[in-house]
């Protein structure tokens, strides 16, 4: 068996810059391309698993959020200053059951 763990591409990240670069993490990976992956390295993909929001990431959830909507460093800068993620955290998180978290684990077997 074989597990693969990273960074969820599309995972409730705020996308900072600097963060996202070696050597905090070397690749940020969709589902789809763990799954495609396999058949390269001669290995048979059992699934994976996306590790659920935990209570740490809430704020990091709502950033990212306001990230895609208003696509602006100033005005992400000027929220987070403000605490205005605080106000929306409720409305944002009223189904987290269903939010992945930032960390998926990919499974495989050798053929």
């Amino acid at each position: 068996m074989f597990l693969i763990t990273t960074a969820l591409l599309g995972g409730n990240r705020l996308y900072i810059k600097v963060l996202n670069q070696p050597p905090h993490h070397l690749g940020l990976w969709r589902e789809e391309s763990l799954e495609k992956i396999a058949s390269h390295f001669g290995l048979t993909y059992i699934g994976n698993d996306s590790e659920l929001l935990q209570n740490s990431q809430y704020e990091t959830y709502v950033m990212h959020k306001f990230y895609i909507w208003f696509k602006s460093d100033f005005i992400i800068k000027v929220l987070w200053k403000l605490k205005i993620t605080k106000l929306f955290k409720n409305y944002l998180l009223k189904d987290k059951e269903n939010v992945k978290g930032h960390s998926i684990n990919a499974c495989y077997t050798k053929n």
